[in-house]
């Protein structure tokens, strides 16, 4: 099972999680959201509180060799300068099989301050 663990920092909060059908051109029209590829259809995608978690049973046993993309919406709610922690992606059955991004700064400015 393929686990991705995207933590937020202190000034974010996730607004929506994307669906497949979000990223997708309708009517020959591009969507809103189509910037963003083929998303990917997965067993989980939740916003907690402090992150957001996808998760893929299948993509272990079937298609390990295919990306998984998921998006979602954050939205600032707390100005300051914060960490942004880097992201995990492990396979919850293999420990030695992981990924993680380097974290880094996040600065959130009040509105007009710019």
């Amino acid at each position: 099972m393929v686990v991705i663990n995207d933590m937020l920092p202190a000034g974010l909060e996730i607004e929506t999680v994307l669906t497949p059908e979000d990223a997708k051109t309708r009517n020959g029209d591009a969507g809103i959201y189509d910037f963003l590829g083929t998303l990917s259809y997965v067993d989980l995608q939740e916003a907690r509180d402090d992150r957001f978690v996808a998760s893929d049973r299948i993509r272990r046993w079937y298609r390990s060799d295919r990306d998984i993309r998921v998006a979602y919406i954050a939205r600032a709610v707390t100005p300051g300068s914060f960490t942004f922690p880097g992201t995990i992606v492990e396979d919850m059955y293999r420990p030695d099989v992981v990924g993680t991004t380097e974290a880094s700064e996040l600065l959130i400015t009040a509105s007009g301050a710019l």
